[in-house]
């Protein structure tokens, strides 16, 4: 079977492109693994297996409810105070839990408000902006869908909003 190095894979990095890279080649008779998360896409899986692949699929995440004290609350509870300058997701699922741990705890208009605001909100890739956007918010995405490439376009917003000029009495 061949394999493809990220640097060579699709644009856009989503599982439609995906396939349609793989179904370029013969797949019947083959096996073909697909790491799932909470977006599986079945129309992709139904192609693979209708061309002939079998399709195995894994789900290596998986999402605990948090204790009242456990470090999310807090985080969430930070976020609507205006606390903290920036958030980061590398997951579309990491969203979801976010947003559903604050509407347990009753601050989910406030979270999605601040997120809107004064929270700079980043993310690893479209996928991972993909509930942000549906929520009303407009999250950084670097060009190179990599944690390095969103904390570097992280690092210079923030860089860029707390750039200020100083003006001194008397020059």
């Amino acid at each position: 079977m061949r394999r493809w190095r990220d640097s060579v894979l699709v644009s856009p990095p989503i599982a439609a492109t995906l396939v349609d890279l793989i179904l370029s080649e013969p797949v019947a008779g083959k096996t073909i693994a697909v790491q799932l998360h909470a977006y599986a896409d079945e129309t992709q899986l139904q192609r693979l297996a209708a061309a002939g692949a079998t399709v195995l699929t894994v789900t290596p995440y998986g999402w605990i409810k948090p204790d009242v004290d456990d470090a999310l609350p807090a985080l969430i509870r930070a976020a609507c105070s205006g606390e903290l300058d920036a958030v980061t997701f590398t997951s579309a699922p990491a969203v979801d839990a976010v947003f559903s741990t604050a509407e347990e705890m009753g601050f989910g208009d406030q979270l999605k408000a601040a997120l809107r605001s004064n929270v700079a909100t980043a993310v690893v890739g479209p996928l991972t902006a993909k509930p942000l956007e549906i929520a009303g918010i407009t999250p950084l995405v670097p060009v190179r869908f990599r944690l390095g490439a969103m904390i570097r376009l992280l690092c210079e917003h923030l860089g860029a909003q707390a750039a200020q000029p100083v003006v001194m009495p008397l020059g």
